[in-house]
């Protein structure tokens, strides 16, 4: 973002609440979001998708991560501690303040989702020759 805003780059992907308050302020301009929906803080731009590029729709999104062969009662309590949190009184609102919004699920659908959008993702680097540096 301080690329973005010191001018080094021309333009970025970045998440809502990173760029929420550079927007009023005039220091960023919202072009379009990636996700499939307009944003109920940035009712005002549009998606990709509406921008002329039907199909297009992406989303950052937060998966907590643990080693490998963490023990089934653990990892049992850490997904009910995290799933507390997310539905405890207040937190959901808070956070659809700063363009958050907090869903729990379960560890294999993360897994699910995790694998699909990083074979998604490698069609596209094929497809447009990505390399990395």
């Amino acid at each position: 973002m301080q690329d973005l805003i010191g001018g080094q780059v021309d333009c970025g992907f970045l998440a809502e609440p990173t760029v929420l308050p550079q927007i009023p302020s005039g220091r960023l301009v919202a072009l379009a979001s990636s996700a499939t929906q307009r944003s109920p803080l940035l009712s005002q731009v549009p998606t990709v998708a509406e921008s002329g590029y039907p199909g297009f729709g992406g989303s950052f999104w937060l998966v907590m991560l643990e080693p490998r062969n963490v023990p089934a009662d653990i990892r049992q309590r850490f997904v009910a501690a995290l799933d507390a949190a997310i539905r405890a009184p207040g937190h959901r609102e808070r956070a659809a303040g700063i363009g958050i919004e907090m869903a729990g699920t379960a560890p294999a659908v993360a897994q699910e989702r995790t694998a699909a959008l990083s074979n998604a993702w490698k069609t596209v680097d094929r497809r447009v020759g990505l390399q990395v540096d």
